[in-house]
């Protein structure tokens, strides 16, 4: 009798009791929806732009170029590989900045997450620390640590360490403790409890704080490359911009632009492949 009533869990969809297909579909056409559906925007807005642009309005034409205009000045840094060269350099700065920025922000927040007193030791600095205005800070670091990458890579570190932090934070402090009480029931050691119960809770904040994070360190690249650089898309901005090479500039901004596009969905679709207990 007992045979005749058992369950084989393992065989059961992970979905809810749809079949595994279906939810994988389902799961593929929600993100085509999105996708459309955040493109409608872009593409009213494009097509606004165009509609100025063909008005020959003389204010309008002065200040922005034309679609037309950006597309050839983007092939035409394509052709001539300046604007690989220039990006090859910000992208250097970003992942080294954004490389420190989440070793920082990975030992500080969960150092902080386990501990009331040092979050509330420390909290009050981080937040001080957050309010200043980093372009403002940014000759600081261009005489610490030169025109060179260094501060570049320590303005990129700077910007994106907070959003990362706080994401440390408020995943480690997303454990409940019932969940903790188990464990230990359970015999399980600090060690355990940490790597098996708190580092999985983390890591959606933690993703989350990724995306930000991870974009902002390529705002505080540019910007260090517009205080002072020998190099970079920053530099390129800002040495066509003396020169009024709108299209020139433009076509600096849409790759610009394009990268944080990139970052933000690849570390979404990282995330998601990670977390896997998560579901679709």
């Amino acid at each position: 009798m007992t045979d005749d009533v058992r369950t084989d869990y393992g065989q059961l969809p992970a979905n809810g009791g749809a079949p595994l297909g279906e939810g994988a579909a389902g799961a593929r056409e929600g993100r085509l929806r999105q996708v459309l559906l955040g493109a409608i925007p872009f593409v009213i807005g494009l097509g606004l732009w165009e509609l100025l642009g063909r008005l020959n309005l003389e204010s309008f034409r002065y200040v922005i170029p034309t679609p037309e205009g950006v597309i050839l000045a983007l092939l035409a840094d394509l052709k001539s590989g300046q604007l690989g060269a220039h990006l090859w350099i910000t992208m250097q700065e970003v992942f080294a900045g954004l490389g420190i920025a989440i070793v920082s922000a990975v030992v500080l927040g969960g150092l902080i997450g386990r501990s009331r007193l040092l979050e509330q030791a420390f909290y009050p600095s981080i937040v001080f620390f957050q309010a200043l205005p980093k372009v403002a800070l940014a000759p600081l670091w261009l005489i610490a640590f030169g025109f060179g990458l260094g501060s570049k890579i320590a303005l990129a570190a700077m910007i994106g360490f907070f959003p990362l932090l706080m994401g440390v934070i408020v995943g480690m402090g997303a454990i409940r403790r019932e969940e903790i009480e188990l464990m230990r029931s359970l015999k399980a050691s600090e060690w355990q409890i940490f790597t098996k119960v708190q580092v999985p809770r983390a890591f959606p904040s933690f993703f989350g704080g990724l995306e930000v994070g991870a974009v902002f360190a390529l705002i505080g690249a540019v910007v260090g490359e517009f205080v002072g650089a020998q190099g970079g898309l920053g530099y390129l901005i800002d040495f066509r911009s003396s020169r009024l090479d709108l299209p020139g500039i433009f076509s600096a901004l849409v790759v610009l632009a394009m990268i944080g596009v990139i970052f933000d969905l690849g570390f979404r679709a990282l995330g998601r492949k990670l977390m896997h207990w998560e579901g679709e």
